[in-house]
Order: structure tokens, then sequence, then C-alpha cells
């Protein structure tokens, strides 16, 4: 997250992140120097649906903060 920081050179550009080890999922976030990880993990087995619909909120935003 940090290598995507410095390579837009603008540390003010939220840069999401996602750890995945296929089953389980945790989100964070990057602006600035702040880092913020989410407490919760989400389990592709278990929460399918609320995981695709976090997917498609941070492509979402990704999508309206390059077209800015």
């Amino acid at each position: 997250m940090i290598a995507a920081q410095r390579f837009n050179q603008d540390e003010q550009l939220q840069i999401d992140g996602i750890v995945t080890t296929g089953n389980f999922w945790q989100f964070a976030k990057l602006k600035a120097k702040i880092f913020t990880m989410e407490t919760v993990d989400y389990s592709a087995l278990e929460n399918i649906n609320k995981l695709l619909n976090i997917l498609n909120w941070i492509v979402f935003n990704a999508k309206n903060r390059i077209s800015l």
C-alpha cells in the first residue's frame, strides 16, 4: 500500500488493501500516514453476499477517485 501511495505521488489519495487466504478476507485503507484495518475477518463461505458488496463498494469508489 505504501508502494502504491508513492507510485501515485499523492499521500492524500486513499489506497485500499485486501488480504485473503481464499476463505477469509480482511480489508484496510491507507490515507496520508494513517493506516486503518478492519477488525472483522469476512468468510467467503459464510458471508459471500457481504464480501461481494464490500468488493463492489471498493471498486466503485476507486473508479470515482480515478475520474476526479
